[in-house]
């Protein structure tokens, strides 16, 4: 059975994140495993911890993440499969490895926690998996609920589109929801709808998405990721797909604070997979 991943460290927005995981696990049919790391900081993570203040960390975890899987089971009675995971380490490692050990069909988490330290520490996880996680990412906003998955948007710069572009996880994902499919290419510079260095790469990913039958848009904005957001709200959007890797829309300014802020800030899900 597929798995869905929901990493969580207790603030309010992961454990949205993870009820909007185990929705999203009842409609395809995956088991939730529910993940929780007790973080050893990174500047001292070549320090040894006491033993006791571990074991201490680790009980609190357990007691913590039991009583979360309870509320959930509660909730979906026996429709949903729900199992936990608690470890020490460095976050990105031990999310890495577990993926590694379990082949999950995604990672679901939320963008940030409540509080300066938590927006701190578990932002910046949510950024560390989408760039150093290979399987898909989906960062859940504050608040999002899940209903359905009725329109699937992409952000696709039309550069190494045959390399790049996830042509089967989107075609599972657009199948198995029934899903309307929405192409933006959003450009700052191009004169017209498509610059006519673009029209090879647009024929390419036309014929490669054929069968799902999308409609395309475009877009010519000096604000890149400010045109994304108005085009997800206008056609209401229900997931945002980006591709983080270098031939992305992301992938020369995906470190920048902008693109850090549509993904931690935006007010839809945002599902990252790699090529």
């Amino acid at each position: 059975m597929k798995a869905i991943v929901a990493p969580i460290d207790f603030s309010n927005a992961s454990l949205n994140a993870a009820r909007y995981a185990a929705e999203l696990a009842c409609s395809m049919h995956a088991t939730l495993i529910l993940f929780n790391i007790c973080i050893i900081p990174l500047p001292f993570s070549e320090i040894p911890v006491p033993v006791e203040h571990m074991d201490i960390t680790m009980a609190e975890a357990e007691t913590e993440i039991r009583k979360f899987k309870e509320e959930l089971e509660n909730k979906h009675g026996g429709s949903l499969t729900i199992t936990t995971e608690v470890r020490v380490g460095i976050f990105l490692a031990e999310l890495q490895q577990f993926c590694e050990e379990i082949q999950p069909a995604a990672v679901v988490m939320g963008p940030n926690g409540t509080g300066e330290i938590e927006r701190l520490f578990f932002g910046s996880n949510t950024l560390k998996a989408i760039s150093g996680v290979k399987w898909p990412v989906l960062v859940i906003p504050e608040g999002a609920v899940f209903t359905s998955v009725r329109k699937i948007g992409i952000a696709c710069d039309l550069r190494a589109v045959a390399e790049s572009v996830p042509v089967s996880e989107i075609k599972d994902l657009i199948q198995h929801f029934n899903a309307e499919l929405h192409v933006l290419h959003v450009s700052n510079d191009m004169p017209g709808p498509l610059s006519a260095g673009s029209q090879p790469a647009f024929s390419r990913l036309k014929e490669m998405l054929a069968s799902l039958n999308p409609s395309y848009h475009f877009m010519c904005r000096d604000d890149i990721d400010k045109g994304i957001c108005e085009f997800a709200e206008k056609i209401k959007l229900d997931i945002l797909i980006v591709i983080p890797h270098r031939h992305s829309l992301f992938g020369g300014i995906f470190h920048k604070s902008h693109t850090k802020a549509l993904v931690l800030s935006s007010h839809m899900p945002i599902l990252s997979i790699h090529e």
